[in-house]
């Protein structure tokens, strides 16, 4: 959802953010809504959990660009951002919300519709479960 990143000096990010895309509800993508996402992500009562990040707090510019500062030049930055992390183990007992998550296709997505109309993703307590849930190939 972002058009170009500039990196000044390594510890500061600026983000020109894509114009025109909804969430959804219709709602619109903008600096205030990125900069929210990073404000609770970074909150007190989930802030430990992304600690890796190092950031301080963001902001948007007279730009309407998101800025985000970390403490030290971090050169991964924009991988570590959009890498899904997995909740620990106690995190997944607390909900099985966690178990399972299907997501579905946007139709009005600012890029075309996507091809695949529901993402299923699972959670499976062990690597041989993981495995006896494929379906063999076929050739």
């Amino acid at each position: 959802m972002c058009r170009r990143c500039l990196l000044a000096g390594g510890a500061q990010h600026t983000f020109t953010l894509r114009e025109g895309v909804k969430f959804h509800d219709g709602s619109d993508w903008n600096c205030a809504v990125a900069k929210l996402n990073f404000d609770h992500v970074l909150s007190p009562t989930v802030k430990q959990r992304h600690a890796w990040l190092g950031t301080e707090p963001s902001s948007c510019n007279s730009a309407g660009q998101f800025v985000l500062e970390t403490k030290n030049a971090f050169y991964p930055l924009l991988q570590e951002l959009s890498y899904i992390r997995p909740l620990s183990r106690n995190q997944r007992r607390r909900s099985r919300v966690d178990i399972k998550a299907v997501f579905a296709r946007h139709d009005d997505y600012w890029g075309g519709a996507p091809e695949i109309e529901f993402l299923h993703i699972r959670y499976y307590e062990t690597r041989a479960a993981a495995h006896c849930s494929v379906p063999p190939l076929h050739t």
